[in-house]
């Protein structure tokens, strides 16, 4: 019923940002790897760059595979252009002239990426591969590459091998674990980002985004887990409360979710949110003169916000001041068109003061909306039976019994589950 803002994934893509930085000198070759520094934006979070000295992070990664993946549908550049850049002759003589060397092969594939020569590039770092199957620059690039290709599935495998060849790297086990999350393989997905989690421990966002996806997966304890190490990290970020709140929430502990609701409410007495928050835990203790006044600070704080119309509108209802109730209710519903729960309880409202067309009309947009919710059947049939309409009463409960057979999750609350050991 209580909706969340929750962190979309796509805040912690690749972002295609610039960096001026070369790589240092190694006298032999290690990786050379450049992490993210912990609690950095995600959407700031450049790849690793790897290779040698000249390689720099804009031009690696996030310049020439910029172009690869966003630019190739745009117009070719000029025929002057075009003659000024290497032929493809002359790119094949430079990776033949160091064939046996997968540091220069990788090179040359990364040059060739940047010129949208991406069969050619592809081949590179395939041969630098076979020369050195464990040579993590060129298993990374290559990775990064299929995903910037829209190809999940053929990074997947050589992300995979990324992260045995340099465990300790940790935008391989993230971008791996975005991969999996492309392939709708939740769990892969957080079992590489506990990787990179255990490699960069107060990477803010990232936690973010586990958390979230922890309760997807009805991970609820390692949610609520995850979500108040992150605040304890950084507690002047209130979306960092409301995460913790809603995690804990679903775990089943309201006691630790109304602390953190009161905690947030009074580090940020001007939120909505905040308000909102500590309004659902008050009404929930039966304090609903204090859970009234909160709501209305919301509703007042951002008229905007859906949620504190929806409950003060609700509250009403339950005290039988129906006639009260509605504006808020439809404010709801006009901030949220698809407000299921709103609608419901607006139809309640037109239902108690006999206003039988009105919650008619109110329960089959509901239908219309969430055809597989069994309240606004079961509520139809009420009303039917009192109008005196039995058949159409029974048709309605026998619907409604099916639904809710087939979909008992939509009534009942989702049961934790330990996270899987591989």
């Amino acid at each position: 019923m209580r909706a969340i803002s929750l962190l979309l994934l796509a805040e912690l893509m690749l972002a295609q940002v610039r960096h001026n930085h070369s790589v240092e000198s190694h006298a032999e070759w290690p990786i050379a790897n450049r992490p993210i520094p912990e609690g950095a934006p995600a959407n700031l979070m450049p790849l690793s760059v790897v290779g040698r000295t000249s390689w720099s992070a804009a031009d690696v990664l996030v310049g020439h595979l910029d172009c690869v993946a966003n630019r190739a549908s745009r117009t070719r550049t000029s025929g002057a252009a075009q003659e000024s850049r290497p032929t493809l002759s002359a790119s094949y003589q430079a990776a033949t002239a160091a064939a046996q060397d997968p540091a220069a092969l990788s090179e040359q594939a990364q040059k060739l990426a940047g010129e949208q020569r991406t069969v050619e590039a592809e081949t590179l770092w395939k041969q630098a591969i076979k020369l050195s199957p464990n040579f993590f620059p060129a298993l990374f690039n290559l990775g990064f590459f299929y995903f910037q290709q829209g190809r999940p599935a053929d990074a997947e495998p050589v992300l995979r091998r990324a992260v045995a060849a340099s465990p300790g790297d940790f935008n391989a086990h993230y971008l791996l674990g975005v991969t999996c999350k492309k392939l709708d393989k939740p769990d892969d997905a957080l079992r590489a980002w506990r990787d990179a989690l255990r490699i960069q421990p107060k990477n803010l966002r990232l936690m973010q985004v586990m958390s979230v996806e922890y309760s997807r997966g009805r991970y609820f304890a390692e949610a609520a887990e995850l979500a108040k190490r992150a605040l304890d990290l950084d507690s002047e970020n209130s979306n960092l409360y409301f995460l913790a709140i809603k995690a804990y929430q679903d775990a089943g502990d309201y006691a630790k979710a109304e602390q953190i609701a009161k905690r947030a409410f009074e580090k940020f007495p001007t939120s909505a949110r905040a308000n909102f928050e500590y309004a659902f835990h008050l009404q929930k203790d039966g304090k609903i003169s204090e859970a009234l006044e909160r709501l209305q600070a919301a509703m007042k704080a951002d008229p905007s916000y859906e949620e504190p119309f929806f409950f003060y509108g609700n509250l009403l209802v339950d005290q039988d001041k129906n006639k009260e109730a509605i504006p808020y209710l439809q404010k709801a519903i006009e901030d949220r068109t698809d407000y299921v729960p709103a609608r419901v309880v607006l139809a309640r409202a037109w239902m108690n003061l006999s206003k039988w067309d009105d919650a008619i009309a109110e329960l089959n947009e509901t239908i219309r909306l969430d055809p597989k919710h069994p309240q606004p059947h079961l509520l139809l049939s009420q009303i039917y039976f009192r109008l005196g309409d039995e058949a159409r009463a029974k048709t309605e409960k026998q619907i409604s019994f099916r639904l809710r057979r087939e979909n008992p999750a939509i009534l009942e609350a989702l049961q934790a589950r330990p996270f899987p050991v591989k």
